[in-house]
């Protein structure tokens, strides 16, 4: 199954993947995202995977919306 997702790369090599948005609420995780790179602050989310991870603007190396194949993580 193919889903919208956002594709984090961290500067230590790792590659974390989240809904954009948030499967009960519906908030907008690109949003969350953005305004967090902005201000330098954390952001949080739960991943594909069900974990919820934590993530520091300045370990972002670059990230992207797009679609992936949610068995596939």
């Amino acid at each position: 199954m193919r889903i919208e997702a956002i594709e984090i790369s961290q500067h230590e090599g790792d590659t974390l993947y989240f809904r954009t948005e948030h499967p009960e609420t519906g908030e907008d995780r690109v949003a969350q995202l953005r305004e967090a790179i902005e201000n330098g602050t954390e952001f949080t989310a739960e991943d594909l995977l069900g974990r919820v991870l934590t993530v520091h603007p300045d370990n972002i190396d670059s990230w992207e919306q797009r679609s992936v194949e949610d068995s596939a993580l």
